[in-house]
């Protein structure tokens, strides 16, 4: 065996420096986006037919205040009688 344990952790050290930049499609990108949009409206008009009334969430708004949004989806599961009573924490 060649170089050894030592030959391949300077490769490994060698590859992490490099940079490669991505490529980006703005064709791909635009595909996926109708997509996703149309995804979205399918499951808009799935829950509309059959009465459901989702309850949306955000990433943003869930990372930028955990607390109220995890109460409001307790709240819109009618999980507990008073959702202010569970205490909530959020490890930072």
């Amino acid at each position: 065996m060649e170089g050894g344990a030592d030959a391949g952790r300077r490769r490994d050290a060698a590859a992490k420096e490099r940079v490669v930049e991505p490529v980006f499609s703005f064709r791909a990108i635009k595909y996926r986006v109708r997509l996703l949009t149309a995804h979205d409206a399918s499951w808009d008009a799935y829950f509309l037919g059959l009465g459901i009334r989702p309850l949306k969430v955000s990433y943003e708004d869930l990372a930028e205040a955990p607390e109220p949004v995890v109460r409001r989806v307790l709240e819109h599961l009618a999980a507990l009688e008073d959702p202010d009573a569970v205490p909530i924490s959020v490890a930072s």
